[in-house]
């Protein structure tokens, strides 16, 4: 996001969004890695499909869709109070206005909300990760036992003792 922040400008390109597209692919990636690990240092591998399960619902299906929803919202707050803060001297009087056509100059105050827009939610969204790596730093590591997959034998095990009992009822 910090990346972003200070690339948006009315020349970027697309070759511009190469960085940091592969920066948050590389981000979501190790987030992924750290939770699962983390699932399976925490819970046993008989429960271990449920945790993993739901945090693959939120993550992919609630928490994409209510960021996507956040960000919407955002811009079209924000485009509309940038829009009015931006125009308020654009009007007859001002010099430079009264010589462009009406057209372009609402083209010019649109993309310069949008670009104003687009910077402040990437600067929020920048210095609360900041704030969020802070609180991370400042917990203590606590060292898990880690609770792996079981061995070939005691999976054997299992498997018997489930069919045993299977075959009882």
């Amino acid at each position: 996001q910090a990346v972003m922040y200070f690339i948006i400008d009315p020349r970027m390109t697309v070759e511009m969004f190469y960085l940091p597209s592969l920066l948050h692919g590389f981000g979501y990636t190790t987030l992924y890695v750290v939770l699962t690990l983390y699932a399976i240092r925490q819970i046993p591998f008989k429960f271990f499909l449920q945790p993993v399960g739901i945090l693959g619902f939120i993550r992919t299906g609630v928490g994409t869709a209510a960021a996507a929803a956040l960000v919407t919202h955002l811009m079209t707050q924000l485009i509309a109070q940038n829009s009015m803060t931006l125009g308020m001297e654009l009007d007859a009087v001002n010099p430079i206005a009264a010589h462009m056509p009406t057209g372009a100059l609402y083209g010019a105050l649109m993309q310069q909300a949008m670009l104003v827009s687009m910077k402040q939610i990437l600067g929020w969204f920048t210095i609360g990760g900041i704030i969020l790596l802070l609180l991370i730093l400042t917990m203590p590591y606590i060292k898990t036992r880690f609770r792996g997959m079981p061995s070939m034998k005691n999976y054997r095990k299992i498997v018997k003792a489930l069919y045993r009992r299977r075959r009882k009822e």
